[in-house]
């Protein structure tokens, strides 16, 4: 892990998780998602915090109506601003290692095949290749569903959908549970 997301600003990695091993298994013995990848059609890792990304590879749909003279200079100024808020809020967002958390207990399902890798065309549109999945919700892998940081989070596996997770009463009930025993 690393100990801070600003860390992205210069680049270095744009992903709230990341580990520098080969181990991808979680504590018992389930496959995890760690690294996400927005990679271009040549495998160019892709830095979504960089606003001349968006444009270049014509990324959202604002970019898909091909803006041109003033309404392209808005539009990037609007994304140069809207990267630069996404660094502010991870870096007053990202744990310190120097704090001390409670306990911390998440909720998240890992019974659907989750999109983490993605191919971005020039056209802008998105390519996922088969096998470009991990275990997950459908919409958030597991890993995913724990902070950053390297802050020790337990997991509690439901088997609801993405959107019914925070009404499965017996995964959550358990988290609050086990956090307060602790």
């Amino acid at each position: 892990y690393f100990d801070n997301f600003s860390s992205a600003e210069n680049g270095a990695n744009q992903w709230a998780l990341e580990r520098d091993d080969d181990d991808d298994d979680d504590d018992d013995g389930q496959d995890l998602f760690w690294h996400p990848s927005v990679r271009d059609g040549a495998g160019r890792e892709l830095n979504l915090l960089d606003p001349s990304i968006w444009e270049e590879y014509r990324i959202g749909a604002l970019w898909q109506r091909h803006p041109v003279g003033d309404d392209a200079s808005v539009l990037k100024q609007h994304y140069a601003k809207l990267c630069t808020s996404v660094r502010r809020l991870r870096a007053r967002t990202a744990p310190n290692s120097t704090v001390g958390y409670p306990p911390l207990w998440a909720v998240a399902a890992r019974n659907k095949a989750t999109q983490v890798r993605f191919t971005v065309e020039t056209t802008g549109l998105l390519r996922c290749q088969p096998g470009d999945t991990a275990p997950g919700d459908g919409y958030v892998p597991w890993g995913a569903a724990r902070p950053g940081g390297g802050i020790p989070c337990q997991m509690i596996e439901s088997r609801a959908r993405h959107m019914s997770i925070p009404c499965d009463l017996p995964a959550i009930s358990a988290a609050i549970l086990q956090a307060f025993r602790e």
